[in-house]
């Protein structure tokens, strides 16, 4: 493999896209290295400049996307998608020789159908104006991550995202009803349209969280839903958070769930106490989100206060839910927590019930060490378990000093939940980040990733290194 872009290359990327879209200047070149992982804040501008793609294309249709592929096939040069760039682990940055495929100009609804509650949009369709568009003629995705103001909707498949409505609206798994793809070669490829459809496995399926490993997704097709009729926020205190734990896990055996839950630990739960101008007292903190049918809202928001209650929750009303609805996508601690030689991260995982207690005091007490500061919460919730985040805050005296302290607190908490059975992402997905710790995570099934990516990329070109995956 080479590591510049002949002459002939540059040629060849000219009969796919038209010259004016295809750049090789250093600082586009270094601004398509960067996600929001936040290592790539500490990274030198050596570091960066040799990190960087060796020139960023922006195709507009599936057709020159078609075509950028089979050049960069032909002249083995990696390519590596690229659109909102707001993913947090480093899935954005290239391992060796490799084009930044910018799909930010591959845009707009593709279809739009009412009737069948189905929407088809662009790769590279900003999240927010997808679910813009809906909301005016009165859908909604359902699916509202924090990341919804920057990222693209064909990025929040690829890494098989989640959103804050999770418990009611399902994940990005949930709401995929059709893909279309170019793999490697420059073929395209795309399942149909339908609600389901028992022909064989559902092929779409191995590309959601496949981080542009195995294919590009070029379009996307997601169920929609009418806009709710009511929607209201709580919030309620517990003195214990095994406690809240406990009435989370009831909600779902007693068939109660509600669309938002996230219960914060005493540590993540102050500021948000403080930001409506109440004392925490040391509790922690369960919001509770309401959603859909105003009748159905109602019965449901009385059914869990009371099932609140029985574990020693205390109502504290719409105030603090609300609040914190108005300001759950401001990520005001990331800035703060990577200022100058400090390091912040928000590390989710995931378990059954059975071993969630366990995983969170393992962790907790593996990281309090380590870090200057811990928050966590759970959130993502199921009948089966619930995701963890571990909200981390350290700091060092130099900038190799606290990637090397970084590093450390991603492997002691990846080590800790492989030991408990956890899975060691929930919906941030792999990236650099957790590539090292995905043959353990999959197991024997890793083989069989292996196979599938040798037979649909032979080459290796396509985002080399992710999932884990050695290029080849």
């Amino acid at each position: 493999m080479t590591s510049k872009l002949s002459s002939k290359m540059l040629e060849a990327l000219h009969t796919a896209v038209p010259a004016e879209r295809i750049s090789t200047e250093a600082a586009d070149r270094a601004k398509h290295v960067k996600d929001y992982w936040p290592a790539i804040a500490k990274w030198s501008e050596a570091r960066i400049e040799a990190a960087a793609p060796v020139a960023v294309v922006r195709p507009r249709t599936v057709a020159e996307v078609s075509a950028v592929l089979r050049v960069a096939n032909q002249g083995l040069f990696g390519v590596v998608p690229y659109a909102g760039a707001s993913g947090v682990c480093g899935g954005v940055v290239p391992e060796g020789p490799a084009i930044s495929l910018d799909l930010r100009e591959l845009t707009g609804i593709a279809h739009f159908n009412p009737t069948d509650c189905m929407v088809t949009a662009y790769a590279g369709t900003p999240a927010a104006e997808l679910e813009k568009f809906l909301n005016e003629k009165g859908f909604t995705t359902g699916h509202y991550p924090q990341s919804l103001p920057l990222a693209s909707i064909g990025g929040l498949v690829a890494t098989r995202s989640s959103g804050t409505f999770s418990s009611k609206y399902g994940n990005i798994e949930d709401m995929v009803i059709a893909l279309e793809v170019v793999l490697a070669d420059g073929r395209v490829i795309a399942n149909k349209a339908t609600p389901r459809a028992a022909t064989g496995p559902r092929l779409s399926d191995l590309y959601i969280g496949s981080e542009g490993a195995l294919g590009v997704i070029t379009q996307v097709t997601l169920r929609i839903r009418p806009l709710p009729e009511a929607r209201c926020f709580r919030g309620i205190a517990f003195a214990d958070l095994k406690e809240g734990l406990a009435a989370t896990r009831e909600f779902f055996t007693k068939d109660i769930v509600p669309a938002v839950i996230r219960l914060y630990n005493a540590a993540e739960s102050e500021h948000l106490f403080e930001r409506v101008g109440q004392a925490p007292a040391g509790r922690s903190l369960l919001i509770l989100g309401f959603d859909g049918n105003r009748a159905v809202v109602e019965v449901v928001e009385r059914l869990v206060l009371e099932t609140c209650q029985r574990h020693g929750g205390q109502d504290l009303g719409r105030e603090i839910g609300e609040g914190w609805e108005r300001g759950r996508f401001d990520a005001f601690w990331l800035e703060k927590g990577n200022a100058g030689l400090k390091v912040a991260d928000a590390i989710e995982v995931s378990g059954a019930w059975s071993v969630l207690p366990e995983m969170y005091d393992r962790v907790t007490a593996a990281l309090k060490p380590q870090v200057d500061q811990l928050w966590s919460h759970f959130s993502h919730c199921y009948g089966q378990g619930s995701s963890i985040y571990f909200i981390v805050f350290a700091s060092d005296q130099s900038r190799e000093a606290v990637l090397a302290k970084y590093h450390l607190i991603w492997k002691t908490v990846m080590t800790e939940v492989l030991a408990v059975g956890g899975a060691i992402s929930h919906h941030h997905g792999i990236g650099m980040i957790r590539a090292p710790y995905i043959a353990e995570e999959a197991g024997s099934s890793f083989e069989l990733l292996k196979a599938i990516k040798d037979a649909v990329d032979p080459t290796g070109i396509l985002n080399p290194g992710k999932l884990g995956l050695k290029r080849t």
